[in-house]
C-alpha cells in the first residue's frame, strides 16, 4: 500500500537503519493484518524526530526528523503537502528549537550560545530597495 519505505537504500541512512524504531517494533495489529508493509514505517516522536528501537538517549538518531509522507502514519500530518505545512512546520521548528535549548543547558555550552547569540550573516531574502555599491554613503 503506498510506497514502501526503503531506509536502507539512502546512503546517508544505511548505516542507521537497522537501529531505527519502525511500527512492528512498538504495535501489534489484530488479525487479519491487511496492510503489513505499514508496519515498516518509522515510529516518529512527537516532533517527526526517528527514534532508535532500543533505548538510547545519546544515540544519533534522536537529531534526524523525518517531515515528508513517512510522518503520516505516526502524526497523521503529511509534510509534504500543503495541509500539513501549518501544523507540521510549527511541530517541528517547536521540537527542534526545545532539543537546542535542552542541549545547551545540559550542556552548558557557553561557547554555542555565544556564537548562536552573536551570528550576524544574513540568511533570508532582503527584501527593499537593493542597495547600490557604487553609491556614497550618507550620513544623517
Amino acid at each position: 500500500m503506498g510506497t514502501p519505505p526503503a531506509r536502507h537504500r539512502r546512503p546517508e541512512l544505511a548505516h542507521l537503519a537497522a537501529d531505527i524504531a519502525l511500527w512492528r517494533h512498538r504495535f501489534t495489529p489484530p488479525e487479519p493484518v491487511t496492510h503489513p508493509d505499514l508496519l515498516d514505517y518509522p515510529y516518529l516522536d512527537d516532533h517527526f524526530g526517528l527514534r532508535p528501537h532500543h533505548d538510547d538517549p545519546g544515540h544519533p538518531l534522536h537529531r534526524i526528523h523525518l517531515f515528508n509522507h513517512g510522518a503520516r502514519l505516526s502524526l497523521g500530518i503529511l509534510g509534504h503537502q500543503i495541509s500539513g505545512l501549518a501544523g507540521g512546520v510549527e511541530r517541528l521548528v517547536g521540537g527542534l528549537v526545545a532539543a537546542l535549548v535542552a542541549a545547551l543547558v545540559a550542556d552548558r555550552s557557553a561557547d554555542l550560545l555565544h556564537q548562536f547569540r552573536h551570528y550576524r550573516e544574513p540568511a533570508a531574502i532582503h527584501l527593499g530597495a537593493i542597495p547600490d555599491p557604487t553609491a556614497a554613503e550618507t550620513l544623517p
